[in-house]
């Protein structure tokens, strides 16, 4: 039987002594601290909003999926253009997979409502 999404969430709550987890349920205790440590503030000292760590997580997250999915449809591209004897489009593909990770080897640093956080790529 499929319960419906209230009940699932009223079922989770009582699970969770009736507390909404959200960004707690994301990351395991010791990748959240890690994920803590890399938060950088202008308000010195002061811990962000979940809110705000939900959107760093959320922004990390499609930077990252934006890096890998670009980097890989890249390079199969530049396979097919090899495999296919194509220099032309070897040269353009190239061209721009060496832009690609240009633009991500120092890596990139997002901000939200004065908080911060780098973010690096293993480039090749």
């Amino acid at each position: 039987m499929w319960l419906k999404k209230q009940e699932q969430q009223s079922i989770n709550r009582r699970k969770t002594g009736g507390k909404d987890r959200g960004f707690r349920e994301m990351l395991h205790p010791t990748h959240e601290q890690h994920f803590m440590k890399k938060v950088k503030s202008d308000k010195h000292g002061k811990r962000p909003s979940r809110q705000v760590l939900q959107s760093l997580y959320a922004q990390m997250m499609m930077e990252y999926a934006v890096y890998h999915f670009n980097e890989q449809r890249l390079q199969h591209l530049i396979d097919e253009a090899l495999d296919a004897g194509d220099p032309e489009l070897f040269k353009e593909l190239t061209s721009h997979y060496n832009a690609l990770i240009g633009e991500y080897k120092e890596g990139k640093t997002i901000y939200e409502q004065g908080y911060e956080l780098e973010l690096e790529f293993k480039t090749k």
